[in-house]
């Protein structure tokens, strides 16, 4: 498998956990809901996207992880943290990320 290095986590405005990829310029992951695994490819933000969490159901970490599966089943690649990776989310969430990096 390829590691894909992941340049930004961030939420958006409607509560969506984003995971930006660094990828080429014609490059996407517009496939990955083929994964059936509630992920998707937001094309205007560049980034994978779950669901919001819904009460008493995941958590941004479990959709974080969820995001990380999804793209490993259908394209065969590992998204990786790295010192370069933005973060716009809470302290909190980004310990319990890097905690728990799949």
């Amino acid at each position: 498998m390829r590691k894909t290095p992941i340049a930004e986590i961030r939420l958006d405005e409607a509560g969506r956990l984003i995971v930006v990829p660094e990828l080429a310029s014609g490059e996407d992951f517009a496939f990955v809901y083929r994964a059936a695994m509630e992920i998707s490819w937001d094309a205007p933000m560049r980034g994978l996207a779950s669901p919001a969490p819904r009460p008493g159901g995941w958590k941004y970490v479990d959709w974080f992880n969820q995001i990380c599966r999804a793209v490993a089943s259908e394209y065969g690649s590992i998204l990786t943290l790295g010192h370069d990776t933005r973060w716009t989310v809470p302290p909190a969430l980004r310990r319990q990320i890097e905690e728990g990096d799949a």
